[in-house]
């Protein structure tokens, strides 16, 4: 049965065509699979509805940013959009972001770097990052010292990488 809106807001106000007198709730993640779950209702009507997004890919910042939006753009059409608020939304899939960089496995640094990803290149940027730092000797920590210099003790194995296979080194101009 048709029942056209009164104007008062009690069923919904039309806008577009789409009533949109539903309200985003709470929201919520889950680690497995990675999920974003919205609670949304209509306190008038005492209607409560959930709707959940499955999160394929949720490596980089930048995807965030994109998965928000791509969030937002496929919210049920009677959720007032005006009322989700984008930056909580990305605050908590950053949150579910650092659950699962504890549970993803990072690529190993002895295999060619050039194979990877650029997130994942990222990944193991930060990670090496956080190596040096934490391993840095800075003025003033104890046993620091400044311009240390140690001699090395002749290569015990070739090392091919390194070799000019017989060329002589030449001096390239530039350009």
């Amino acid at each position: 049965m048709y029942r056209p809106s009164s104007g008062d807001g009690a069923f919904g106000t039309k806008v577009g065509g789409a009533r949109t007198s539903f309200k985003p709730k709470r929201y919520a993640t889950t680690c497995e699979p990675p999920t974003f779950v919205l609670e949304y209702g209509d306190d008038d009507l005492g209607l409560l509805r959930t709707r959940k997004f499955r999160l394929k890919k949720i490596k980089s910042d930048d995807s965030l940013e994109r998965t928000v939006d791509e969030i937002v753009r496929k919210l049920p059409s009677r959720i007032d959009k005006v009322l989700v608020s984008k930056a909580q939304i990305l605050r908590i899939l950053q949150r579910l972001k650092l659950k699962l960089g504890g549970s993803v496995e990072l690529p190993q640094l002895d295999g060619d770097l050039n194979k990877l990803s650029t997130e994942d290149l990222d990944a193991v940027k930060d990670r090496m990052n956080d190596t040096f730092l934490a391993n840095a000797k800075r003025p003033g920590d104890e046993g620091y010292q400044y311009d240390v210099q140690m001699e090395f003790d002749a290569p015990t194995e070739d090392n091919d990488w390194d070799s000019t296979d017989g060329d002589v080194d030449e001096d390239i101009p530039l350009p």
